[in-house]
């Protein structure tokens, strides 16, 4: 078929591609605080590992419906920086932890009922385009009583692994 021009449809959707997968590689609209990061109560937890060692670290304490649901949304990745945010369910859950209008990588600690640490895992923002969708879940294999979430590596740099203890002050 020599001579024939290329279908106008493909071209369009490689056009329409192109712009989705620009548009989508742009950070939406952050923020420094938000209303739920705002109304988080102030507190501190102490973190404890193998050792001795006892640190204290600053934390805003998520424990209502829209404080859980909220977290680090809308958040600009510069002013998640040193904040911690320590989700407090009440009760044992099996809750899983997204990534939804995240705009920066997050470490998380599920923690049980006594305080230790049960899991600690990597979370990265959402990746969307046409041709690739990654919204993935984050929850430990278990059952938890509270989460910590703060910046990408932060708890390696505290020294918070599996086995280490976070106990609210």
């Amino acid at each position: 078929m020599k001579g024939r021009s290329p279908c106008p449809v493909a071209g369009l959707v490689v056009g329409l591609a192109g712009f989705m997968l620009t548009a989508s590689a742009r950070a939406a609209p952050c923020e420094t605080v938000t209303a739920a990061l705002q109304q988080m109560e102030d507190s501190t937890v102490i973190l404890s590992g193998d050792g001795e060692e006892r640190l204290e670290i600053p934390v805003k304490i998520a424990d209502d419906v829209n404080e859980l649901a909220a977290g680090f949304q809308h958040i600009c990745p510069e002013d998640i920086g040193d904040t911690a945010i320590l989700f407090r369910f009440g009760v044992r859950t099996e809750t899983a932890f997204h990534m939804h209008n995240v705009q920066a990588p997050l470490d998380i600690a599920h923690i049980d009922a006594s305080g230790l640490v049960i899991d600690v895992q990597r979370m990265e923002p959402y990746v969307n385009s046409v041709v690739f969708v990654n919204h993935p879940l984050y929850r430990p294999a278990g059952p938890f009583m509270s989460a910590l979430e703060t910046a990408a590596g932060r708890l390696e740099r505290l020294g918070i692994r599996v086995g280490s203890r976070i106990v609210l002050k």
